[in-house]
């Protein structure tokens, strides 16, 4: 994948000199691009977003579009599909073999957390 590249051996890192719209080392933001191949899982969520936006524009209803990455916090269930960074941390501290799909398997893919206080601070503060 053109957008990252392997840094020595501990994970990948965004590249700064894409010139992809949204797109910087700070991270992405919501001019991002959103065309192009998706995951099933991405193209749900977007296609949820293209429905609240019709409810919105249609009814006059408010909405808030998120896109908050990976929520943690208490209650996770620490499953592959539902919790999975307390599910990697369940399994370093019992020292149970992670296998992954992407990138060769080799478990490189950098992600952002956040946890569930946080994000109800943020959307509370209005």
């Amino acid at each position: 994948m053109p957008l990252r590249r392997l840094s020595g051996v501990s994970r990948f890192e965004w590249q700064s000199n894409q010139g992809i719209r949204g797109f910087s080392k700070k991270g992405i933001s919501e001019d991002f691009t959103l065309t192009g191949p998706k995951t099933l899982y991405g193209a749900t969520k977007l296609a949820s977003e293209i429905i609240l936006q019709e409810y919105m524009q249609n009814y006059g209803i408010k909405g808030v579009i998120n896109r908050c990455g990976v929520i943690a916090g208490p209650w996770q269930f620490g499953k592959v599909d539902q919790g999975v960074f307390t599910f990697w941390l369940l399994a370093h501290y019992f020292k149970n073999k992670i296998s992954y799909i992407g990138f060769k398997g080799l478990g490189k893919q950098v992600r952002d957390l956040l946890h569930i206080d946080d994000l109800c601070a943020l959307v509370d503060s209005k």
